[in-house]
């Protein structure tokens, strides 16, 4: 009986000394990023937006950077020039989203939208009638192409776009 204490006493403690020389071995110097999207802007991690703001500081020195989690329409009257960022997973606007949006851009002020899924609201305005096949039928593609309506952005071949996820391309779903 004293025996088999003696051995599971002796196997539990070269367990522990393993899982500990593991944890030590994996957690040693290494950076560890987390990968989860969050676009909180006082993270540092790779779906964080604290270094888009920091440079967007840089760059408007003198400018004032306000954050906003309201919608376009609840955006009063603004100052020229207005640099508009919009940044998640998915943004959600509506007809007078995206006619508050024109007008600003329109009155020659700038408009920036970074997201996964583009509002459909907002497709109609700025891509050519021929990309929605691509849209609507494809349900897995290696790579997505679109085009502007606006001469200047159009071109005959149209933009690729691939989806990348760390170091990997992957299909768009």
């Amino acid at each position: 009986m004293k025996n088999n204490k003696t051995i599971i006493g002796v196997f539990a403690a070269i367990l522990g000394i393993l899982l500990i020389a593991v944890l030590a071995i994996n957690y040693q110097g290494k950076k560890r990023y987390n990968w989860q999207e969050n676009y909180r802007s006082k993270r540092v991690q790779p779906y964080g937006t604290s270094i888009l703001l920091a440079l967007l500081k840089d760059f408007y020195p003198d400018k004032t950077l306000e954050e906003s989690k309201s919608q376009l329409r609840l955006i009063g009257e603004w100052e020229a020039p207005l640099n508009y960022v919009a940044i998640g997973q998915e943004i959600y606007y509506d007809d007078d989203d995206v006619n508050k949006l024109l007008e600003i851009v329109d009155e020659g002020n700038n408009a920036l939208i970074i997201c996964k899924y583009i509002p459909w609201v907002l497709v109609d305005y700025i891509t050519d009638p021929s990309c929605y096949e691509h849209f609507f039928y494809e349900q897995f593609a290696k790579e997505a192409k679109l085009n502007f309506k606006d001469s200047l952005l159009h071109s005959e071949q149209g933009y690729s776009y691939r989806f990348k996820k760390r170091d990997e391309f992957l299909e768009y779903s």
